[in-house]
């Protein structure tokens, strides 16, 4: 009912719920990481509410009576102070006050990408309204995204300590990451590779379904073993492109729009987090054995994919997607082999997205 995802984290969560209640019976546990896992778990089935996903994120309780449980540890551990380290990054988004967007969400005319994202490299404060800049209102909204932005540029200097050609930003979570390469004279790409991309090769998740089965067919096999895992999912994946039409066509369709991958030797591909999808697609398309790193993943994959995470805590995800230049800014659209996009026309939302990102300038020039 739910693809592969459904079919194995669902049943992840029943066992995860018992091997914690086990611990806690047994007694011997550090208190802070259990309640860190806690509320990893917790904070996951919220967020899939949150992205619209309301039937999937009422299963885990139907199936595993998963809140219920996890409300009575999250009780049981808890103690005064524990909150900051649990949610290191607040949900700027949500400190932003719903009256002052505009009701009906519409956007501008199509613009090509590469010419949108120059102009949005060389914005500055003045093309930031004075309400966003200045207002009393928005104070705690500037704060919180500080923290988040701030968190960007910890991520972009670990990105720096790895030896590559060209580095792949995902967009749209990755926008901050590819304007800072940008901003830094860093060879890369802003690769469009999302849900929405996705959709024009299949309804109904038919596409994402096609990537999510290698890679969940592959941990059932090697749960431990990310080298193991990774290779058989990656094979997989490659067999799914060559059988599948709609997999084959959408291969054939992205190396055409992004032929300068093809000559590009050593890929670093750099994604926001959850499962390692689009790193997954990106390697079956291209076949060139490049190394991807996340900001953070899933709470089933956060020890597999420990070595290819900046963060090893799941609460720190929502707050990075959740950005107005992430989120709110632009939606892509596609035509005749061309990536274009359409700028919202929502002048707060437009105004608190280049704040974001002039200030996100100013951190990355001014502090590394």
């Amino acid at each position: 009912m739910y693809g592969p995802f459904g079919r194995y984290v669902i049943p992840w969560y029943g066992r995860e719920l018992d091997r914690i209640e086990k611990i806690l019976h047994n007694k011997e546990y550090d208190r802070f990481d259990l309640l860190k896992r806690v509320e990893d778990l917790r904070v996951e089935i919220y967020d899939l509410k949150d992205e619209g996903f309301i039937d999937l994120s009422a299963e885990f309780q139907k199936q595993h009576r998963a809140l219920d449980r996890l409300d009575a540890i999250y009780q049981k551990l808890y103690k005064p102070g524990d909150e900051n380290l649990l949610h290191p990054l607040p949900r700027a988004d949500r400190l932003v006050p719903k009256s002052l967007f505009s009701e009906s969400e519409e956007y501008g005319e199509p613009q090509p990408l590469d010419e949108y994202l120059v102009r949005l490299e060389k914005l500055t404060f003045d093309d930031v309204g004075n309400f966003v800049r200045n207002s009393d209102e928005l104070k705690l909204w500037r704060e919180a995204a500080l923290l988040i932005l701030k968190q960007q540029t910890a991520f972009a200097e670990s990105i720096l300590h790895n030896k590559f050609d060209l580095l792949v930003a995902l967009l749209r979570d990755m926008l901050p990451q590819y304007l800072i390469s940008r901003w830094k004279g860093i060879p890369s790409l802003a690769l469009p590779l999302s849900r929405t991309y996705l959709n024009r090769f299949g309804n109904n998740y038919d596409a994402y379904d096609h990537i999510t089965g290698p890679l969940y067919e592959a941990l059932e096999k090697h749960p431990d073993d990310f080298e193991k895992m990774w290779n058989l999912t990656c094979n997989l994946m490659s067999e799914r492109i060559k059988k599948e039409d709609n997999m084959n066509f959408l291969a054939e369709t992205l190396r055409h729009e992004f032929k300068e991958i093809q000559n590009a030797e050593n890929i670093l591909v750099i994604e926001t987090g959850l499962q390692a999808t689009m790193p997954l697609l990106f390697e079956g398309v291209f076949e060139k054995k490049s190394k991807w790193l996340m900001f953070t993943a899933a709470p089933w994959l956060l020890d597999i994919y420990k070595e290819r995470l900046f963060c090893h805590q799941y609460t720190m995800l929502r707050p990075c997607e959740t950005l107005f230049c992430n989120e709110k800014l632009f939606k892509f659209c596609f035509e005749n082999n061309s990536t274009y996009v359409r700028e919202t026309k929502d002048s707060s939302a437009r105004d608190l997205a280049y704040w974001e990102i002039v200030s996100l300038k100013n951190l990355c020039m001014n502090n590394y």
